[in-house]
């Protein structure tokens, strides 16, 4: 009895001051990763890269049954892409290693291997192909809290998507910032970009994709109190969603999606007190999520069940949803799904009076809160580091970019004034060229003219010559017929008389 009186108190400060006693919980929130683009990123040209896709193509299919064998697989596909010199490829190995570790949410692991695929295209100037992989970065920082980090990785892929004119990714980096605003508690900036999205993938004309956002867009006016909205684009989505496709990583986002919506359906129905629906809309969801083998989301829809149930003042349906949920979260090792089951059986043995399950709970409820602080205290630091050297990667890069930039201005400086060199020489080879050829003229010309003098002389010489003889034999004969002169001169005209 004394007990009791002293935990009665207790009781209702728990009740009242309980931590997180919203009507739902929603702990894991999933981002907008689709992967039609890395089926439509591959187009073999030739028998080596169809060998390389081979492999890749192994290992995405055995990411989500034996992601350990599937890390296999990528470092064989990463051995051959080096062999083969494929950066790219190599690249695509290593952020399907990150892709796997964001399956296992091991975000930290994810992102180191990510940031090593996005340095290899880096440092072989193919950063315009990094799109998704920055998509997968922002994923990451999204999951482990740092909102801001993953904004500025949309960005960037928003960037080079629009560059390429790549709608799809458009839609998805745009989807996962209306995430961010959500997070951060911007409703009407979520929806916006959500509708932004949605435009995006209309001009995909893919039906799936489509449905996709209006998961987000119906999720977005959930938050706004404005379900009647928010069942139009829900209940819109689903027709879009059931769908049969080749690739199975993308059916299975697909039906991932399509569980989400049944989700978000039955929390509708539950605030509208429609309680045979609402849990429908919930088997739906779980049934959903079997199906496609995501069990770390059964939990939540099972506390949503369990809520329900509450509500209806089913005590006992709502521990049996809560414990299997609880069970689901401790085989999968989430503590922070563990303590969204311990804060809503607490509330309900506090509401049946059950006090020694009270205490009990209340005691596993503070080792799990203590657990998830250390947690993320460890991923605190942890993300302050992760930061750092990503700041000092960037900057590693920006200063390659700039060493580039210096070393095409240097060699194209030094390749034109070469070029100049080479046409200065050019013109001075022709200049020389044509003033040999002019002296070679004067030469031959000075050369003949001596040789035509010479000719001139010779003839010169040959006239003299019978001009003096001619003149000598005229002096004798002149001589010998003339009759003497006289030495008066008179006598001549005498004698001519």
């Amino acid at each position: 009895m004394t007990l009791r009186i002293y935990l009665l108190p207790a009781l209702a400060f728990l009740t009242f001051f309980l931590p997180g006693t919203k009507e739902y919980t929603n702990v894991r929130e999933r981002t907008d990763s689709l992967r039609a683009e890395l089926v439509r990123d591959y187009k073999p040209a030739s028998g080596k890269e169809r060998k390389l896709l081979l492999i890749f193509q192994k290992a995405r299919l055995l990411r989500k049954a034996n992601p350990d064998l599937a890390i296999k697989y990528y470092e064989q596909f990463y051995r051959e892409a080096v062999r083969a010199k494929e950066p790219f490829y190599a690249a695509t190995a290593i952020s399907g290693i990150g892709r796997v570790y964001i399956d296992k949410h091991l975000y930290f692991s994810a992102i180191e291997y990510l940031l090593r695929s996005y340095q290899i295209l880096a440092d072989n100037n193919l950063e315009n192909r990094s799109k998704y992989f920055l998509v997968s970065i922002g994923n990451c920082y999204f999951q482990i809290g740092l909102y801001r980090m993953a904004e500025e990785y949309y960005r960037k892929s928003t960037a080079l998507f629009s560059i390429t004119k790549d709608f799809h990714g458009i839609a998805v980096a745009e989807n996962n910032i209306g995430l961010i605003k959500q997070k951060l508690n911007q409703p009407d900036s979520a929806l916006w970009y959500f509708q932004k999205a949605l435009e995006q993938r209309k001009k995909t004309k893919q039906p799936a994709n489509i449905g996709h956002s209006y998961y987000y867009i119906g999720s977005a006016y959930m938050n706004l109190g404005k379900l009647a909205e928010a069942r139009k684009y829900l209940e819109l989505a689903i027709p879009l969603l059931y769908v049969t496709v080749d690739d199975l990583l993308l059916q299975h986002d697909y039906y991932s999606t399509l569980s989400d919506v049944y989700l978000e359906l039955g929390k509708i129905s539950d605030i509208e007190k429609k309680h045979n629906e609402t849990l429908l809309n919930f088997r739906k969801a779980c049934e959903i999520c079997d199906t496609i083998y995501e069990q770390i989301k059964i939990p939540d829809i099972l506390v949503a069940m369990g809520t329900s149930y509450e509500t209806e003042k089913d005590y006992r349906l709502a521990l049996e949803c809560y414990r299997q949920a609880l069970c689901i979260a401790d085989s999968l090792n989430q503590p922070d799904l563990k303590k969204a089951c311990y804060e809503k059986m607490i509330q309900t043995f506090i509401r049946t009076k059950q006090i020694d399950s009270v205490s009990l709970y209340c005691k596993k409820y503070k080792n799990v809160s203590d657990e998830i602080q250390a947690q993320m205290m460890e991923s605190w630091f942890k993300g302050i580091d992760l930061a750092l050297k990503n700041r000092e990667l960037e900057n590693e890069l920006k200063m390659l970019k700039r060493r580039n930039t210096n070393y095409l201005i240097f060699f194209t400086a030094a390749g034109t004034l070469l070029l100049v060199i080479a046409l200065i020489s050019l013109i001075c080879m022709k200049k020389q060229k044509n003033h040999s050829s002019i002296a070679e003229v004067e030469i031959k010309t000075r050369k003949q003219a001596e040789k035509d003098l010479e000719e001139l002389n010779r003839e010169l010489v040959a006239i003299n010559a019978g001009k003096d003889l001619f003149i000598s034999l005229m002096s004798h004969e002149f001589n010998d017929q003339a009759p003497a002169v006289s030495d008066n001169p008179r006598n001549c005209f005498n004698r001519g008389n």
